[in-house]
């Protein structure tokens, strides 16, 4: 049995893959959500060219106690080296009303570490195939974002 993160993450790339096939209903929220654990808030954005076509997504689990873990970030293939990581980490960060994230990441990654890094998440020290990196937003960073995304 699929982890609600594995589920939803394996729908979205099934999205995708159909959308690029050429299915008229584009992916939504919604469509994302639909098997997700209903007792874990969580805040998504996805990013759509002009055409429609949805080229990344950012995900974080948002809780009270503990800070906003970022459990998903991707960027399709064809719109890498776009700056779209950085973009979607941008709107994930002004528009989830944490202030700490945490990530982990495949330590192999490197495109991902240095998105990560470029947007302020720190490393932090870890062992094994995955590398950890956090990260504090003040309400007057998340207001500079936001400003700048608008512009």
């Amino acid at each position: 049995m699929k982890s609600g993160t594995a589920t939803l993450r394996a729908g979205l790339l099934k999205l995708i893959g159909a959308h690029r096939a050429g299915e008229s209903r584009k992916p939504t929220l919604t469509d994302l959500a639909r098997e997700h654990p209903p007792s874990q808030q969580y805040i998504a954005y996805l990013m759509r060219r002009d055409s429609g076509v949805v080229s990344a997504i950012a995900r974080a689990f948002v809780s009270a106690k503990r800070p906003a873990l970022v459990n998903l970030v991707h960027v399709v293939a064809e719109y890498r080296g776009q700056g779209l990581c950085g973009r979607v980490m941008r709107a994930l960060l002004a528009g989830t009303p944490a202030r700490h994230f945490e990530l982990l990441v495949n330590s192999m990654n490197k495109s991902a570490r240095a998105c990560y890094v470029r947007e302020g998440f720190v490393l932090e020290p870890t062992q094994g195939r995955y590398v950890k990196y956090s990260r504090s937003v003040t309400a007057a960073e998340r207001t500079k974002m936001i400003d700048a995304d608008t512009s």
